[in-house]
């Protein structure tokens, strides 16, 4: 139900070419590699340099919802963080901001579903000409049926909902500023607690890599929903309790570490029993 795989299935990122281009607001572009770790026999596993992070895969469930999330809903809710432009491989429908990903690039279901296939292995028409890899079959290995088809699977993976209430908690939550970027509601995609937008989350946090408009040490808000189920947390999975996903929290979201951080045991204690119920 958590969807997020275990560490035989991970994915490590790392720089392939941290300059790049220079983006149009002047700050730098980057690129990146994927290293796997494959869970099948005969499967080549690239070597890792060691700048690498772990990437956590994030659950699937509700993201047919946070498709639907209107572009200037989203645009509305960044404050200090910014939206990341969604990478436009003709899918619908045409959203321009990008709502999936750690680093977020990809705006619709069918456009994610295309690009994980294929940093799994799986050349697809809709990633374009340059969808190749290096076994032995023909690429395209799937065509855009295939990667609808699929789509439209993923889209009906129905959100979890809510495991109760907790009113003191929540009174924590809002009070601490935590639902500055994890903002609960964001129609049609209710109990998501995400802005969706990229923040800058500190010097502990940062990976060093720059991903599309993502630079090092910024990433986009993990949706919250279905917190209950998951076992590792974070981008990387470094932390293993919400207690310490909060106090590793810096940059933009230091004030609402510190509010935590400073806060009296039983309002800690509050806020940690609402988590529960997401």
């Amino acid at each position: 139900m958590g969807g997020s795989g275990d560490l035989e299935h991970a994915e490590y990122m790392g720089p392939r070419n941290a300059a790049g281009p220079p983006r149009p607001d002047g700050r730098p572009r980057g690129d990146t590699a994927l290293y796997h770790r494959r869970a099948l026999p005969g499967w080549a596993v690239p070597a890792r340099p060691p700048n690498v992070s772990r990437r956590i895969p994030p659950p699937l469930y509700g993201v047919g919802l946070i498709e639907r999330i209107p572009d200037a809903t989203i645009r509305a809710h960044c404050g200090e963080g910014h939206i990341d432009s969604a990478k436009l491989q003709g899918a619908e429908p045409r959203n321009q901001v990008a709502r999936f990903g750690h680093k977020p690039y990809l705006g619709t279901v069918m456009d994610f579903v295309a690009s994980e296939l294929f940093t799994q292995g799986i050349s697809n028409a809709l990633e374009g000409p340059g969808s190749k890899d290096d076994d032995s079959f023909p690429d395209p290995e799937v065509d855009s049926k295939f990667v609808a088809d699929l789509a439209a699977f993923v889209r009906g993976l129905q959100p979890p909902g809510r495991n109760g209430t907790d009113a003191g908690g929540e009174a924590a939550f809002r009070s601490f500023g935590c639902s500055v970027c994890h903002v609960p509601d964001m129609p049609p995609a209710t109990n998501v607690f995400s802005d969706f937008c990229v923040h800058r989350m500190g010097e502990a946090l940062a990976d060093g890599i720059f991903d599309h408009e993502a630079e090092g040490d910024e990433f986009g808000t993990t949706p919250l929903q279905g917190l209950r189920f998951k076992t590792v947390l974070l981008h990387d999975g470094r932390a293993t309790t919400v207690d310490a996903a909060i106090r590793a929290h810096g940059g933009e979201s230091q004030r609402a570490a510190d509010a935590y951080r400073d806060a009296p045991a039983d309002q800690r204690e509050a806020l940690l029993r609402f988590l529960k119920t997401l």
